[in-house]
């Protein structure tokens, strides 16, 4: 009797201690909601994560793109100076057909002064070595009839170029004329400066200058 009754405590404590266990293991065990919150939590981090991520490199993209289009825009923008410059010669059509119609002439009979018909009127051009100065230039202002006048002039004694190998070309002449009249137009308020800036002398010291270099020049900056 007494056997079974201590067989009996002993069953009773394990049943008890087997209940603890069980309950232990409960607590630590995840529900299925709890279960699918922690898995969304890792997701909704995971997904942050990868949204910061992509919008890091969208706005990397973004800049590079920005300084891309910006460098193209001032890449494109120089081209477009250059091409309006060399072009605008054909577009701008004058009163002249060939250099024959400026009747060009040497008057002094050693070849430094001359003269040539141009609109009605009749203009002076001088020339001395590798120099030629046409009087009075800034009258004379559109760019195709101006290309026809160097021609005529260079072909008459040619101009070498600033390195003094090579020679000038009727375009550079050209341009070097336009940037002579702009700053003879600046020079409105300064009768002396403009009477520096009225005549305009081709060379080779000139060749390729722009219009800060040119005014600075006939402002005596350069002198």
């Amino acid at each position: 009797m007494k056997k079974y009754i201590a067989a009996l405590a002993l069953l009773c404590m394990l049943s008890a201690c087997a209940d603890r266990v069980s309950s232990s293991s409960d607590d630590k065990k995840t529900t299925p909601a709890e279960s699918e919150v922690s898995s969304a939590a890792v997701q909704e981090d995971s997904s942050s994560q990868v949204q910061k991520e992509l919008k890091e490199k969208n706005v990397q993209e973004q800049d590079s793109t920005a300084l891309t289009d910006t460098s193209e825009d001032v890449s494109s923008e120089a081209q477009s100076e250059i091409k309006e410059r060399t072009s605008i010669y054909e577009k701008t059509p004058g009163v002249l057909e060939s250099t024959d119609d400026l009747g060009l002439r040497n008057t002094d009979g050693e070849g430094s002064e001359y003269e040539f018909d141009y609109d009605g009127e009749v203009f002076t051009a001088v020339y001395t070595p590798d120099n030629w100065k046409i009087v009075d230039s800034y009258k004379i202002t559109n760019s195709a009839d101006m290309l026809l006048i160097c021609q005529a002039l260079i072909d008459e004694n040619p101009l070498h170029g600033r390195d003094m190998v090579s020679f000038r070309v009727p375009e550079d002449m050209v341009d070097e004329w336009m940037q002579h009249n702009l700053a003879y137009k600046m020079f409105y308020d300064n009768p002396a400066l403009r009477a520096r800036a009225k005549d305009v002398d081709l060379n080779p010291d000139d060749q390729g200058k722009n219009i800060i270099e040119k005014y600075a020049e006939i402002a005596g900056l350069l002198d």
